[in-house]
């Protein structure tokens, strides 16, 4: 397996993940609107949101052991502030500005105050960026005061127990507050670092294994075909940690065996996820309110038009931004 299959396998992942992001935001914003039923979106809603932000948290965590690694703490830090809490506070205040300013056209109804909100922790769809943050900066701190190892499989099986155990762990509501998403999906950012140790003993970089991808394909369908049915709790985490692989391992498998138009695009798609999640709600509103306007009630049609200008919205706001220089003032 070549660098250029494994950047691919990582960047299609979240170009699946991303358009599924858009997908689901999209779908809770008809329903918001009632343009879908209950028992409809109920059924949707729960798989998608069943693994597509651990997917996130997963792949940040697969380059996230490397990147602690090479700098000091200090200067993890700071990059870290950068990459993700600037985004996540000036996204914060452009996104209730907009929802002000959108009046009808929004979801829910903002008056002028709220936009006086401190941004964290992180707001509506942006709590993905705080937690993500918060993750980072407590591993790399715990990192920093262990004894190096040259078997950090180990540590990060100890760490993956230990972020499990905390996950099912009743805490208090402050703590809640703070950092709850960031302790919840905290299994799924170490999995990811774990990942990115076990890939080459699981045999997923060498071989084309089809009765491994044909099972994990089989337990990833059947696990979101009962996803409704899994109460939360430890059987809930670990359905989500057979799906995340099975889904990793598919992905893997069709960079391996696939090609085409298809990969091309998601692989942009995952390359531009972060511009995306931060705007994606806003084109998708502003494309509902249309077509509202327009008397048009197509579930069919709001979520497909929905869907393309909420990813294609982003896209080109993205591409004028590195145009001009700046995507680093957008945290894009």
């Amino acid at each position: 397996m070549t660098n250029i299959a494994r950047k691919s396998w990582i960047d299609v992942c979240k170009g699946v993940a991303i358009l599924l992001v858009v997908v689901g935001h999209a779908i809770r914003g008809l329903y918001a609107k009632g343009l879908i039923a209950e028992p409809s979106f109920t059924a949707i809603d729960s798989r998608i949101y069943s693994f597509h932000m651990p997917v996130f948290f997963a792949l940040s965590g697969y380059f996230l052991l490397q990147q602690i690694q090479k700098q000091p703490v200090p200067g993890f830090v700071a990059g870290r502030t950068i990459r993700l809490f600037w985004p996540m506070v000036l996204w914060t205040y452009i996104f209730l500005t907009l929802r002000w300013l959108g009046g009808e056209y929004a979801n829910a109804t903002t008056e002028f105050t709220d936009i006086l909100r401190l941004p964290v922790p992180g707001y509506l769809h942006l709590w993905f960026l705080w937690a993500l943050f918060v993750q980072s900066i407590v591993l790399a701190f715990v990192l920093s005061v262990l004894p190096s190892t040259r078997a950090p499989g180990i540590i990060l099986l100890c760490l993956f127990a230990g972020t499990v155990g905390l996950a099912l762990a009743p805490l208090p509501n402050a703590v809640v507050y703070w950092v709850g998403p960031a302790v919840q999906y905290a299994p799924f950012l170490v999995l990811g670092a774990l990942l990115r140790v076990a890939i080459d003993v699981l045999g997923m970089g060498s071989a084309k294994d089809h009765t491994k991808v044909a099972v994990l394909g089989v337990c990833f369908g059947v696990l979101i075909a009962l996803w409704p049915n899994i109460e939360l709790g430890a059987v809930a985490t670990l359905a989500v940690q057979i799906v995340l692989t099975g889904i990793f391992v598919l992905v893997f498998a069709y960079v391996q065996w696939g090609s085409g138009r298809l990969t091309k695009g998601l692989i942009v798609l995952g390359v531009f996820s972060l511009p995306i999640y931060l705007a994606h709600t806003i084109f998708s509103a502003l494309t509902r309110g249309i077509l509202l306007d327009l008397s048009v009630t197509s579930f069919w049609v709001h979520l497909s038009l929905g869907t393309l200008f909420g990813v294609v919205g982003p896209l080109l706001m993205a591409l004028l931004a590195k145009r001009f220089n700046l995507s680093r003032v957008l945290g894009i």
